[in-house]
């Protein structure tokens, strides 16, 4: 399975709900499950969710910080929408993929 979050409260990382379901469907058309992280569990079974994952795929946001802490970068797959912040060029040049939401959805291996 992977982990999702894309909620956020900062408009300039949020993606629409069309390209979140999209992205949902590349995922699920490879065969992976999805566990959506949420404010409602608890930093234990988040951390155990992370631990368990493929991959985690989100935005730049508090539980791509805490993914980086159960997952190597190269498991961590960034969507945003333009908005780009020292954390998120931390993460690519450790490893992890970036996707606008204008590349990467018509083939997963771009993921």
């Amino acid at each position: 399975y992977i982990t999702v979050q894309f909620d956020t409260t900062d408009a300039g990382r949020t993606l629409s709900p069309l390209l979140q379901q999209g992205i949902f469907n590349l995922w699920l058309g490879d065969g992976y499950k999805i566990i959506h992280l949420t404010g409602s569990m608890t930093l234990e079974d988040i951390g155990y969710y992370l631990s368990k994952a493929s991959y985690h795929v989100g935005v730049d946001s508090g539980m791509l910080h805490m993914a980086q802490l159960y997952l190597p970068f190269n498991k961590l797959r960034i969507y945003n929408n333009g908005y780009v912040s020292h954390h998120l060029i931390r993460a690519v040049n450790n490893g992890a993929k970036l996707n606008t939401p204008f590349y990467g959805l018509d083939r997963l291996d771009n993921l």
